[in-house]
């Protein structure tokens, strides 16, 4: 994700880009994908639980500011916000999946912030 000047930055996080591991047994489900389960209503994920942060601060520099089907919007948070510190530097994408039965999972995914 780009921060830019001008505050007009905005990421989807495309869920059907991803990768899943099936923590039973370590073998990567049939689909292969996040979305292929979210889609297919064996997962959703919970309203209002999609977050972004870096250690304790919520929402450094991009919110998430809508979830439709399998993408994640992230906008950039401020226009007026100074620049990051360093050219890159990485933050943390947070949201809570639940299935049928209403057990609720965790995802927690790394994400690259970089500036000019």
């Amino acid at each position: 994700v780009k921060w830019v000047p001008a505050g007009n930055a905005t990421l989807d996080l495309d869920l059907t880009k991803l990768a899943v591991k099936n923590t039973a047994d370590g073998g990567t489900f049939n689909k292969g994908n996040l979305s292929a389960y979210l889609t297919s209503n064996w997962l959703q994920i919970k309203a209002g639980s999609v977050r972004t942060y870096v250690g304790a601060q919520e929402n450094p520099y991009f919110k998430p500011t809508s979830v439709t089907n399998s993408t994640i919007t992230l906008e950039q948070k401020d226009q007026a916000q100074a620049a990051p510190a360093n050219t890159k530097h990485t933050e943390k994408i947070e949201f809570v999946v639940y299935d049928c039965f209403l057990n609720e999972y965790t995802v927690t995914l790394d994400f690259t912030v970089t500036r000019d």
